[in-house]
């Protein structure tokens, strides 16, 4: 009897706390419209080059000459937020966290700079509700992205020869070993290879062949002629020896 008076108790415990957990602060209407901003909310980048500093040569046959230095870096985005909402930006590799307000957004936008170019990081975006709501620091959305690294092979001969080859391109989302850069470059030799091979063996001799068919015809003839006319005066020596 008590065991089941125990478990009666519990069920209705485990509601209040399961609708405690799921409740909001901000009315029905008001969370949905929260929700469809959150839908919104887009985090992309871009590659800037960006002057830093200017040098002049100081020797050799360049002295004098002026050239500028570039800081290059991915500018990140975060578009479309409200004053209703921030977002955490975790980068899972070290589990470091960025927060953004839409209250500090220009036209619902924020942008920094990601100068790690040599990490591939795996960031996970969290929307909140901000302040400005009733129902403040709500989780409403997460979504994934990935900023990719910059591929060391980009500027190698063998991805200069292929630069459509994916694993050859500038910022690569995954990591490119070495031994998959060298079947991209081996491709492309043995590629000149088997083209040296083939007019060494075929080509060449084809082209001669078809250059100076008439040539080869003539000359097909009059050797078929001198056979038989050498044939025909074997014969007859023969012949004649038999006759003596």
């Amino acid at each position: 009897m008590r065991k089941r008076l125990l478990v009666l108790f519990m069920i209705p415990a485990m509601l209040l706390f399961t609708v405690k957990a799921n409740a909001s602060n901000c009315d029905a209407n008001k969370l949905r419209e929260i929700k469809q901003e959150a839908s919104k909310v887009k985090l992309t980048y871009e590659e800037v080059e960006e002057v830093v500093n200017n040098q002049t040569t100081q020797g050799g046959s360049d002295a004098g000459y002026d050239y500028d230095v570039y800081d290059t870096y991915l500018k990140v985005t975060i578009s479309n937020l409200t004053d209703d909402l921030y977002v955490k930006v975790i980068n899972t590799s070290d589990n470091s966290v960025k927060e953004f307000y839409g209250k500090d957004a220009t036209d619902g936008t924020i942008s920094f700079k990601w100068t790690d170019l040599k990490t591939i990081a795996k960031l996970e975006l969290k929307v909140y509700t901000s302040s400005n709501t009733s129902c403040p620091d709500e989780e409403i959305l997460t979504d994934y992205k990935t900023l990719p690294k910059m591929n060391e092979y980009y500027t190698w001969d063998g991805c200069v020869k292929n630069p459509d080859e994916a694993i050859c391109k500038k910022y690569v989302e995954k990591d490119v070993s070495y031994e998959a850069y060298k079947k991209v470059a081996d491709k492309e030799t043995t590629k000149k290879t088997e083209k040296v091979v083939e007019d060494k063996s075929g080509n060449k001799i084809t082209r001669f062949v078809k250059k100076n068919k008439k040539g080869f015809i003539i000359g097909g003839s009059i050797i078929i002629v001198l056979g038989v006319v050498t044939t025909a005066v074997v014969i007859i020596k023969r012949r004649g020896s038999r006759i003596i």
